[in-house]
């Protein structure tokens, strides 16, 4: 199992991992080491001397080269956003390109070949979209809807978004009319603009609140219902008419 969590950020600024040579027992959260092992692991994967230069993990590091503004760079022990030439220290970073290289050292280390050893089989991320702006969180969807159509493995993933929930209806609509025939699938990647169709079949949903867990799968649509999370806008929306309403009297 391997999980990102949230506060992956912490990561970015620790320029000397060695969490490899952590126990249980140090005090950190079990996953937290697992995954900070897994970004030690990360550093070498892609490297022109690495046997573990895999086609899934190129495609990552080049997919979030776009969503991170720059290439990433390990010198020296230390970590660098590359942009025209000029280097920045990840410590120095936004704090969205602090979120997202991290998650692409775990997404490396989880596409390495089922062969490998200690290879985790599942994977968890705790809230793709965090310090992202909403065309990022569609893109980062994308890139996970392509490596798990590589590497059709247990994928978890909790969000508050409803940008990264819509980006998953868009692409369970695009698998139905690819289905049905009356798209194929280049012609279904090509209006997506990034990411695959994924069948409604091959998801869940659940809705999690106060101790409760019901699927918010709608199966006469086939789609994702996000309700919930649409209430919050509409709660938004009515306080701004109260207040015009108001203005006006």
């Amino acid at each position: 199992v391997l999980f990102i969590p949230a506060s992956r950020a912490f990561f970015s600024i620790i320029q000397n991992f060695t969490f490899s040579l952590l126990e249980n027992g140090s005090g950190l959260d079990a996953y937290i080491v697992d995954y900070g092992s897994a970004c030690e692991l990360s550093r070498y994967i892609g490297r022109e001397d690495s046997r573990n230069k895999i086609e899934a993990a190129k495609y990552l590091t080049g997919a979030f080269k776009s969503l991170i503004q720059g290439e990433y760079s390990f010198e020296d022990g230390q970590h660098f956003i590359v942009k025209d030439g000029v280097q920045t220290s990840l410590t120095k970073a936004s704090s969205a390109q602090q979120e997202l290289v991290p998650m692409l050292w775990g997404l490396s280390v989880f596409a390495l070949p089922t062969g490998e050893s200690g290879v985790p089989r599942v994977c968890f991320i705790e809230e793709p979209e965090a310090h992202l702006f909403p065309d990022a969180q569609a893109k980062v969807m994308g890139v996970l809807s392509e490596m798990f159509n590589q590497h059709p493995l247990g994928c978890f993933i909790t969000t508050h978004s409803p940008y990264c929930i819509s980006t998953m209806n868009n692409f369970i609509l695009a698998a139905d009319l690819v289905e049905s025939g009356k798209l194929s699938e280049e012609g279904a990647m090509k209006i997506l603009g990034y990411g695959r169709p994924i069948k409604f079949e091959d998801v869940e949903a659940y809705y999690v609140n106060e101790g409760t867990v019901r699927s918010i799968k709608d199966a006469e649509y086939r789609l994702i219902v996000a309700d919930e999370l649409d209430a919050v806008s509409n709660h938004v929306d009515d306080v701004m008419t109260s207040l015009l309403e108001a203005g006006r009297d």
